[in-house]
């Protein structure tokens, strides 16, 4: 959806209206204008594409394209993207500490 700056600025208010404090709004320009909320110190980004939002997460805050979880879940309520993708975090991890363990173990 083609936006302008100020349709932005308050589609960015809107955005933390709905996701509460500890949120930073983003408002940028790329062939575009576009906005996002960011928490957990950067690590947790909620994108707003118009007609939903996304949630991607990554351990570096500094290079967007080292996205650890980069989800394909779209939904109108910010909330439940983020929490659809903290889900999908805690299986990753799971599978990771499964690992870890049978690792360690292999080790002893």
């Amino acid at each position: 959806m083609e936006q302008t700056k100020q349709q932005a600025e308050q589609a960015g208010k809107v955005l933390k209206s709905k996701l509460g404090p500890g949120w930073k709004i983003r408002v940028w320009e790329n062939f575009g204008w576009h906005v996002c909320a960011s928490a957990a110190n950067g690590h947790i980004s909620v994108y707003d594409d118009g007609d939903g939002y996304s949630c991607l997460m990554s351990h570096d805050t500094k290079h967007a394209g080292d996205m650890e979880l980069a989800d394909d879940y779209y939904n109108r309520d910010p909330k439940k993207v983020v929490r659809h993708s903290l889900d999908k975090a805690k299986v990753a991890c799971g599978k990771w500490q499964r690992l870890i363990e049978a690792g360690e173990k292999a080790i002893a």
